[in-house]
C-alpha cells in the first residue's frame, strides 16, 4: 500500500467537489482529467502486471466506465490484448474464456453507485467473481460504498484482487467488512490541485510519517530520570504478570526513566525478577498514594476481580493528569458506568472490538461503529483508540485518524499490553495526549513491522514488538 498526499481522507461527496476546483484551478476539461487517471492507472497496472497479457475491461456509463475506454488504448498501444465490454452496448455479447493470468478491469460504476448493481452488470459482477484472472477495480470494487455499506450482498459486489484508487483511499477501505472486496488497495496520483485539497475540510486523516516525524523531538542534554518520566502501572494478577511485565518494558522502551508498577502483594517478587529496571509497589500499600508527577496507566492483566475494582476506583479518584486505560480497566468500566466521572479529561482509551461493544453498545456496520466511537469519544472528552488493522484514533473534537503501520501478527497475546506501556511512557515525558496517541499507535506498529521483517509476521509474539521499539525510535532520527 503507499499512501500519497499527506494524511486526508475525504467522502465521496467531497471527491466529487474536489474534481470540479481542480477542473478550475487549473483550467483543464473533464475529458482532459479522465485522460490523467488513465494514465495513472495505466502505470500501476504495467507496473503490477507487464505484457503480454490479456485484458478485459467492463466499462459503465459513467465516469468510473470513461475511465475504462480511455485505459484500454493506452493497454493495447503497449502490448496488452484488450476486449472491453460497455454496458450501454453490450449487453448481451458472449463473454470471454480467461486464464489465470488474464487481468479482468472493473470499471463499471466506481463511487458513482447508489444501489447494488442489476440486470447484466449484475450479471457481469457474478462472472467477474467467479471467473479465472485477476480482479482490478478502478477507485473503488463496483458494488461497495466509500462510507457506509447497509446491505452486503457478496454477489452483486466485484470482489478485487487490487483496488487502485485515484489520489486518496476511501473511507470504507480501512474497515474490516472491506476487505473480502477491496483487497490490496493502491493510491495512484491524479494530480487534484493542492489548493483544492486544502480548502476542503474532513473529520478523516491516516497517521503519516511526516507527522511523526515532527513530533519526536531530540532528548535534552540534561535530561534525568527524575525528569525523563515517571509511570505508575496499576496491572498484573495471578497467572497474569506477563502483562504487566510487557507493559512496563514498553513504557521504559518508549523513554520514561522511572517505571512503577503496582502488582498484588503475591506478586511483587515475581515482578521484579521479570523487570530488574521497575519500581515494583505492592498495590495493597500504595493504590491510594497520589503522585502528582506520575502519568497512570492501567488493565494489562489486572482481572475484573473485586478486589481489582477497587484498586481501579481508588486509582482514578485520585488522578488528576490524564491517564492510560485498557483491557481489563474498561472491562471494569464498562459494568460501573458511573466511574467514568473520575476517568480525567483526554485520557487515553484502547478497546479492542469487543472491550468497545461493551463499554458502547453494538453496531449493525463499520461506519455506524465509526460513528460510534466518535460520540464515544466526545461525551467523554477521551481519546478513544480502537485497535485492530488501521487502528483509529477518535479525538473529543470529532477528529479520527486511521493508523497505517502494523500487520496481521501483531494479533497476538500481549500486544495491546505493549501499546498501553508507549502511550502511557509518552505521556510521562510530556507529549500531550493527541500527540502521544498518534505516536504511540503509529510506533507500536512500526515495531511490529521491524520485528517481522526478521521474524515474519506469523511468527511474531509481543515481546518482540517491545524489543523493537528502539528500532522504530530510531526511524525519525
Amino acid at each position: 500500500m503507499n499512501i500519497h498526499y499527506g494524511s486526508k481522507i475525504f467522502l465521496t461527496e467531497q471527491i466529487k467537489e474536489l474534481d470540479r476546483r481542480t477542473l478550475l484551478a487549473q483550467n483543464i476539461s473533464e475529458a482532459a482529467l479522465i485522460a490523467r487517471a488513465a494514465r495513472a492507472f495505466f502505470d500501476a497496472i504495467y507496473k503490477m502486471y507487464p505484457p503480454p497479457r490479456e485484458v478485459v475491461i467492463f466499462c459503465g456509463p459513467g465516469n468510473n466506465g470513461k475511465d475504462g475506454h480511455a485505459l484500454a488504448p493506452l493497454l493495447q498501444e503497449a502490448g496488452y490484448k484488450v476486449e472491453l465490454f460497455d454496458l450501454m452496448i453490450d449487453e448481451s455479447k458472449p463473454l470471454p474464456t480467461v486464464s489465470d493470468s488474464t487481468l479482468l478491469i472493473d470499471a463499471l460504476f466506481g463511487a458513482g453507485l447508489n444501489r447494488p448493481p442489476q440486470g447484466a452488470a449484475a450479471a457481469w459482477v457474478a462472472w467477474m467473481n467467479k471467473a479465472s484472472g485477476i480482479r482490478i477495480a478502478l477507485d473503488i470494487p463496483s458494488g461497495w460504498h466509500g462510507e457506509e455499506n447497509v446491505v452486503i450482498d457478496h454477489a452483486t459486489i466485484v470482489q478485487a484482487h487490487h483496488c487502485l484508487t485515484l489520489d486518496f483511499p476511501k473511507l470504507s477501505f480501512f474497515f474490516p467488512e472491506s476487505a473480502p472486496y477491496v483487497g490490496a488497495w493502491q493510491v495512484v496520483p491524479l494530480g487534484l490541485a493542492p489548493e483544492a485539497i486544502d480548502a476542503v475540510e474532513t473529520p478523516y486523516r491516516m497517521v503519516s510519517t511526516n507527522i511523526i516525524s515532527s513530533l519526536l523531538m531530540p532528548l535534552p542534554k540534561f535530561l534525568h530520570k527524575g525528569t525523563a518520566g515517571r509511570v505508575r502501572l496499576l496491572a498484573g494478577s495471578a497467572g497474569m504478570m506477563g502483562a504487566a511485565a510487557l507493559a512496563a518494558k514498553a513504557a521504559y522502551r518508549s523513554g520514561a526513566g522511572w517505571v512503577e508498577p503496582v502488582v498484588p502483594a503475591s506478586e511483587v517478587q515475581l515482578m521484579q525478577m521479570m523487570v530488574p529496571e521497575a519500581i515494583v509497589r505492592n498495590a495493597d500499600d500504595s493504590v491510594a498514594t497520589n503522585y502528582n508527577s506520575a502519568v497512570f496507566g492501567a488493565g494489562p492483566g489486572l482481572g475484573v476481580s473485586e478486589a481489582a475494582a477497587e484498586r481501579l476506583r481508588a486509582f482514578l479518584e485520585v488522578q488528576t493528569r490524564p491517564c492510560v486505560l485498557d483491557a481489563d480497566a474498561l472491562n471494569i468500566l464498562a459494568t460501573r458506568p458511573e466511574w467514568w466521572t473520575h476517568v480525567p479529561q483526554n485520557s487515553i482509551i484502547t478497546p479492542h472490538a469487543g472491550e468497545f461493544k461493551r463499554l458502547a453498545g453494538g453496531w449493525e456496520n463499520d461506519y455506524e461503529r465509526l460513528q460510534l466511537q466518535r460520540r464515544f469519544a466526545a461525551q467523554h472528552q477521551t481519546i478513544v483508540v480502537l485497535k485492530g488493522a488501521f487502528s483509529s484514533i477518535a479525538f473529543p473534537d470529532g477528529t479520527v485518524y486511521f493508523n497505517v503501520s502494523g500487520n496481521p501478527g501483531m494479533a497476538t497475546a500481549g500486544s495491546g499490553d505493549v501499546l498501553t506501556g508507549i502511550l502511557s511512557g509518552l505521556l510521562a515525558q510530556g507529549f500531550p495526549p493527541q500527540e502521544s496517541a498518534l505516536l504511540g499507535v503509529y510506533l507500536h506498529g512500526l515495531a511490529g513491522d521491524l520485528a517481522a521483517e526478521t521474524l515474519g509476521e506469523r511468527s511474531l509474539m509481543a515481546s518482540d514488538i517491545v524489543k523493537k521499539i528502539c528500532s522504530a525510535m530510531q526511524h525519525f532520527r
